[in-house]
């Protein structure tokens, strides 16, 4: 007996894909705050362009979206949620390259402060 063929039902628009990768992402293990943060970043890149769920709008809008002036650690966790949600994209035949693929995370400038014995008797 020849087995059935599954067949992808892919997602209609950004919500529902949102919504299979969150459970993806939850029957990973991933802690809670992983998962907000996942849904919050996807979010706000679509609520500012809706309509980036189409593969020929993608690269630009990704692109407009990573361009805004913003910190280089707030562009860095922008690019890490993005970057593994359009990688889902693409394992999920839903579109076919990832135009974040070749942009890197931006250097974030550590800084730290001296405190002297004074500073310290001040608490």
């Amino acid at each position: 007996m020849a087995r059935k063929k599954f067949e992808k039902h892919l997602p209609e628009n950004w919500q529902e894909a949102l919504q299979q990768f969150i459970f993806w992402k939850q029957a990973q293990g991933l802690s809670e705050r992983t998962i907000n943060d996942y849904r919050y970043h996807v979010s706000q890149f679509y609520n500012q362009f809706p309509k980036a769920y189409d593969e020929k709008n993608l690269a630009k809008y990704l692109l407009a979206y990573m361009a805004q002036p913003i910190k280089p650690a707030t562009f860095n966790l922008r690019l890490v949620y993005l970057k593994a949600f359009i990688n889902w994209y693409i394992d999920e035949g839903i579109f076919t390259a990832n135009p974040l693929a070749k942009i890197k995370r931006k250097r974030t400038r550590e800084e730290f402060a001296i405190l002297t014995t004074k500073h310290c008797n001040n608490f």
